[in-house]
């Protein structure tokens, strides 16, 4: 397997992937052929594709997550036809042809995040968290106390409404911009005493 971009070492990745017989199934995975998995995590979805693509058949992994991309490479190393890449979406077509790869006889994408990104304390992903960040790359970015920190309440407002669809938007992001100025926000206790 190969990494495009820098890694993370991480705690053990250790995620079972919700309903993996169903989304299988419904994949279907045939011998020899090539499958993409578009948020690899800790390979669980993977590994069972593997198994039913035979030796013939090819996998591409690809994550944002370097620790997961970490992960599913330690865990896939015994499959030679598996290579796990760290991508985001948008570069799953450039990805695909440094690999070689014209097609594609499925492809997976397991929207969210896991439950090993929200239950590492030093990701930032939970309200009990005593950091802030709440990036899926931790090498891209601004963190989220960064941009609590630095943006306007006009800013923090349609960032709010845009990716939260938070009715409250504008007053969340008033009253943020008023507490910030005498004590900074650092941690998810803090925002979510806030909200």
């Amino acid at each position: 397997p190969t990494t495009v971009g820098g890694g993370q070492s991480s705690p053990t990745y250790a995620h079972t992937p919700v309903l993996l017989a169903e989304v299988v199934a419904q994949l279907d995975p045939k011998i020899g052929g090539h499958y993409i998995d578009a948020t690899i995590g800790g390979a669980g979805h993977a590994v069972a594709i593997l198994e039913r693509i035979g030796p013939t058949g090819a996998l591409l992994g690809i994550d944002r997550d370097a620790s997961a991309v970490q992960a599913s490479q330690q865990r896939l190393a015994k499959y030679p036809n598996a290579t796990v890449v760290e991508a985001t979406f948008d570069q799953l077509i450039e990805v695909m042809k440094a690999q070689g790869w014209a097609q594609a006889d499925g492809v997976l994408f397991d929207l969210g995040f896991s439950s090993v990104q929200v239950d590492d304390p030093k990701r930032g992903m939970s309200f009990a968290s005593e950091t802030l960040d709440l990036r899926m790359d931790r090498q891209r970015g601004p963190t989220a106390a960064d941009l609590l920190r630095e943006s306007s309440a006009e800013e923090l407002g349609d960032l709010f409404k845009r990716y939260g669809e938070e009715p409250l938007h504008r007053p969340i992001a008033q009253a943020i911009e008023r507490s910030r100025h005498a004590v900074p926000l650092t941690s998810g206790s803090q925002l979510a005493d806030l909200v």
